[in-house]
């Protein structure tokens, strides 16, 4: 398990850091981090962000919060990543379901996929996504 644990972290921070050059250069991170989950406390998608703030908090020594915004199919969410500043410190942890059946789903959401966010990671054990605005 904790062989398991050690590869998924380093082979997450290896893609935000091959995502975000510029800002590893920068001495990213400086400040807390946060997870946004869309969905409530308690289910899968929760339980991997607060592994991933854990990991993230041992590895750099700044914290990293989860922040749940659970609502309107994730609507609300990833609504809170899009419109958060694009500096590598609000991540988004939601099911890859929900990202692309709202864009089949509802005709007008509050973001634009294509232009505010970025994909940064998928999860092995399921279609869990990590993206940044």
């Amino acid at each position: 398990m904790m062989i398991t644990r050690h590869a998924f972290v380093a082979a997450t921070l290896l893609a935000c850091t091959s995502w975000f050059p510029a800002v590893a250069e920068v001495g990213y991170p400086s400040k807390t981090i946060r997870i946004v989950v869309a969905f409530p406390p308690g289910g899968l998608t929760d339980a991997y962000a607060r592994l991933y703030a854990e990991q993230l908090t041992a590895k750099f020594g700044v914290p990293a919060i989860v922040d749940n915004k659970p609502g309107a199919g994730a609507i609300i969410g990833i609504d809170t990543v899009a419109k958060a500043p694009a500096d590598g410190y609000t991540l988004l942890m939601t099911t890859s379901g929900t990202v692309w059946q709202n864009r089949v789903l509802y005709s007008k959401l509050p973001y634009n996929l294509d232009k505010d966010l970025t994909p940064v990671a998928v999860f092995p054990s399921g279609p869990l996504v990590v993206g940044v605005p």
